[in-house]
């Protein structure tokens, strides 16, 4: 006795937690173009993932396929789906089903030729970024001393204190960076103490005009915390006109040691061109 298909496909549907679906046996396999030499004809690669047997684990394998490119629209590189399909040839019976990536082709930059890239367009770009293609390493030869050292295993302990010294140093340096980067400077600071005065006046103006008091008042009868806030705004302004003193005297040594280099007088600008042309500015 044979059960027709359509009382085996309610069978299925009646099963608890099973769902009947159809079975697309020609489905699309996603590979890349990788030649298009021959006419009508694509050779594309599809990496295959097959679980092993016993263990489990996937392995990929890759395999070529020829396909039928009816109007020869793919490039090298573009990523397409092909699907089983009638015999072409003896080994094409694969054909492009749709296309997933596309690549610009010859008759693409012809038509848009800003974007080609020739080799003095490589040349240039490479002046640009500063970047030779040639790897070159310049020789040099180590000393007797430094030999000597190499082959008695000598060397790390010779430039160990130089090491400890310059990584001492960049600790400094990162440290100093990350205190500047979160602390707020001299002139912040000033500001803040500033908006924190006004913040604080404003807030006893409201509480004596609560109390019935006058608004205003006078030097004497200052209340605590505008004294206080008062004093903020002094330290701070101290501490950003120190900092800014610091900040001439070294740009004064600066230019010392400029002009000792240069060998100009003590009256001469260490930039001379840059001072005539600040001067020449109409600030």
């Amino acid at each position: 006795f044979v059960v027709p298909m359509v009382v085996r496909k309610l069978c299925n549907l009646a099963v608890p937690g099973k769902q009947f679906a159809t079975v697309t046996r020609n489905r699309p396999f996603k590979g890349v173009v990788i030649r298009t030499a021959t006419e009508k004809t694509a050779m594309v690669k599809v990496t295959h993932r097959i679980a092993q047997r016993i263990y489990g684990n996937y392995l990929s394998h890759n395999t070529l396929y020829m396909c039928h490119d009816e109007f020869e629209l793919c490039n090298i590189g573009d990523e397409v789906l092909i699907q089983k399909s009638k015999p072409y040839s003896k080994r094409k019976h694969w054909k492009i089903h749709s296309w997933v990536k596309r690549e610009p082709s010859a008759l693409w930059f012809k038509i848009h030729p800003e974007y080609s890239i020739n080799e003095e367009d490589k040349q240039r770009l490479a002046q640009q970024v500063n970047f030779d293609y040639r790897f070159e390493q310049e020789a040099f030869e180590f000393k007797g001393k430094e030999t000597f050292n190499i082959q008695e295993g000598l060397r790390e302990a010779e430039v160990l204190p130089e090491r400890i010294s310059r990584t001492l140093s960049d600790q400094l340096v990162a440290a100093t960076l990350v205190n500047r980067a979160t602390t707020p400077s001299s002139k912040e600071k000033l500001e803040i103490a500033k908006q924190e005065l006004s913040s604080v006046i404003e807030a006893e103006r409201r509480k004596r005009e609560r109390f019935g008091l006058p608004a205003t008042w006078a030097v004497d009868d200052e209340p605590g915390t505008v004294t206080v806030a008062r004093m903020n705004v002094r330290k701070a302004q101290n501490d950003h006109e120190r900092y800014q003193a610091e900040l001439r005297d070294v740009l004064h040594r600066k230019e010392e040691e400029i002009k000792r280099a240069k060998g100009f007088s003590d009256d001469m600008p260490a930039h001379p061109y840059l001072s005539a042309y600040i001067k020449s500015m109409d600030f």
